[in-house]
């Protein structure tokens, strides 16, 4: 059974609620799992037996972890939706599509006069009321991305919402693995050296071993900057999810 992120967390808020005890990320795997068995198999009234160890659990990490329960509990959805950039489109949408849900993040910046392009999230009741919004959406005519299971969106992208950057040349946009010491960005620097310009950047601790950075560089030769990145001994993916594309303006 594979689980994701946002459902490990889910599973970690769920222990906590029930017996009050904060178990590490790789300690509510079991659980996580668990619950993705029961609901496959359906299970009801049965004993489930999980084992819930280690307290490699730091607060820092427990902002991440909140930010990513409602999502793996399936109580939330995020989505990127367009709207016309005129006044009385966002009233337009709250009232006949958001209505009785609550919206629990709105993220919004100006980009261009003919539309617009919003972050919203929102709470939801389970999948068939996920798929009654959607549905809302398309009957109202809002063209809507889902970008729930976009990793680089919610740990990124939603809290870089400022519209594109006209000034950007052969611009080239990374989600990079750094190790969480001093030093670290240093280190990054000196190794991919000084002809990359950096034009995009966004990091933020989650108190473990490893951090995510979301990087711009440009460089005219994508092939020679990626083989620097692999020389410097660095994790990368290339970022080129909707969500990158829509609000950040990566080429």
């Amino acid at each position: 059974i594979t689980v994701s992120n946002d459902q490990i967390c889910a599973a970690i808020k769920n222990i906590f609620e029930e017996t009050r005890s904060i178990v590490e990320p790789a300690g509510a795997l079991s659980m996580a799992g668990a619950r993705i068995y029961a609901a496959t198999h359906k299970l009801r009234n049965k004993n489930l037996v999980t084992i819930a160890s280690g307290a490699n659990m730091t607060f820092e990490k427990l902002q991440f972890v909140a930010e990513r329960t409602l999502l793996g509990s399936g109580k939330e959805a995020v989505f990127v939706v367009t709207l016309p950039e005129k006044p009385g489109a966002l009233e337009a949408f709250c009232n006949k599509v958001v209505r009785d849900h609550n919206i629990t993040e709105f993220a919004y910046r100006l980009q261009e006069r003919a539309e617009a392009h919003v972050f919203v999230g929102i709470s939801i009741g389970g999948l068939e009321d996920k798929k009654d919004f959607i549905d809302k959406m398309s009957r109202h005519g809002f063209d809507y991305q889902d970008l729930s299971d976009d990793d680089l969106a919610k740990e990124h992208v939603r809290h870089m919402i400022g519209g594109h950057n006209r000034q950007t040349i052969d611009e080239h946009v990374y989600e990079i693995s750094f190790p969480e010491r001093p030093r670290a960005l240093a280190d990054f620097l000196a190794k991919i050296g000084y002809e990359y310009n950096i034009s995009l950047f966004h990091y933020r601790g989650q108190g473990g071993d490893i951090g995510s950075v979301l990087i711009g560089l440009e460089a005219s030769s994508v092939e020679k900057l990626e083989k620097s990145l692999l020389e410097g001994g660095f994790e990368f993916i290339r970022a080129d999810t909707p969500s990158v594309a829509i609000f950040l303006g990566a080429n």
